[in-house]
């Protein structure tokens, strides 16, 4: 995640993951991503819909 916000100039990356995973929720903490929020009914899967835990890593922060 560093070489994107360091090499390849982008400035925000976001990561979305249901609120019950988690697995990846400590991946992206342990990425140095940090834990915004919480975006209702946002994830569209099959036949229902998710909430979506909004992590962030800005450059610069």
């Amino acid at each position: 995640m560093s070489w994107a916000l360091n090499l390849a100039g982008i400035v925000r990356v976001e990561a979305w993951v249901e609120p019950d995973n988690l697995a990846s929720q400590r991946v992206l903490t342990a990425a140095a991503f940090e834990q915004e929020g919480v975006l209702r009914s946002f994830l569209a899967f099959p036949g229902r819909r998710a909430d979506a835990v909004v992590f962030s890593a800005v450059r610069g922060h």
